[in-house]
C-alpha cells in the first residue's frame, strides 16, 4: 500500500496502523477538548513551514491567531511533552531502496526540522543498520523494519527516547510513514 498524502497518513495513524505515536487530533476543537497539557501544530500540506511546538492547550487558539493560521482546515494537532526534548536519543527518516537502507538522522535535542538544521547526518547500507541497532531500542528497530516492509518501503520518520512515550508507552515514536 502506498501512502500518497498527509491526510491519508494521519487517518491511518489515528486508527493505530503505525504503532506507537503521539495522541493526534484532526481538528482544533478535538485538540482543545483533550487533556493534553501541551500541543503542537503541523500542516497537512507538504513543506508548509507551520512550526508550533509545546503550546499550552489554553494558549493554542491565541498562538494560532498570532501565527496567522487560525481557521485553516489543513492542520493536524498532536500532544507534545515539553520534557521530551531532553530525552531524545536519535531521530530521523529511514527508507529502503535498491541500495539498501538509507538513514537521515540527527542527535540534536530539538524538533526534527530544527534538529536537521543543527545536525544533519546520513548513513546507508550496513552503516545505517548498525546505527539503528546501536541507538534504537530492539522493539523500535523491529517496528521500523515492519513498516518498511508492510508499506512498500516508505520513508518512516521517528524519534527514539530514553523513556517510554506515546500511545503505547514505548521508546520509539513514529511521526510519519509516507511515500509523498
Amino acid at each position: 500500500m502506498k501512502i500518497t498524502n498527509k491526510r491519508q497518513m494521519y487517518q491511518m495513524m489515528a486508527v493505530g496502523a503505525f504503532g506507537n505515536v503521539m495522541p493526534t487530533w484532526l481538528t482544533l476543537d478535538a485538540a482543545l477538548a483533550s487533556d493534553a497539557p501541551f500541543l503542537g501544530v503541523r500542516s497537512l500540506t507538504v513543506n508548509d513551514p507551520v512550526r508550533l511546538y509545546w503550546i499550552r492547550r489554553e494558549d493554542l487558539r491565541e498562538k494560532m491567531e498570532s501565527a496567522g493560521i487560525l481557521g485553516r482546515q489543513d492542520l493536524i494537532f498532536s500532544s507534545t511533552d515539553y520534557g521530551m526534548e531532553a530525552d531524545r536519543i536519535i531521530q530521523g527518516e529511514v527508507t529502503r531502496g535498491p541500495w539498501g537502507l538509507y538513514f537521515r538522522h540527527s542527535f540534536a535535542p530539538a524538533p526534527m526540522r530544527v534538529a536537521f538544521e543543527q545536525d544533519n547526518r546520513h548513513a546507508t547500507g550496513l552503516e545505517a543498520e548498525m546505527l539503528l541497532r546501536r541507538h534504537v531500542d530492539p522493539h523500535g528497530v523491529d517496528w521500523l523494519m515492519e513498516l518498511l516492509h508492510e508499506y512498500e518501503n516508505p520513508v518512516v520518520e521517528f524519534t527514539t527516547y530514553r523513556n517510554p512515550v506515546g500511545t503505547l508507552h514505548q521508546q520509539t515514536l513514529i511521526w510519519e510513514v509516507r511515500h509523498y
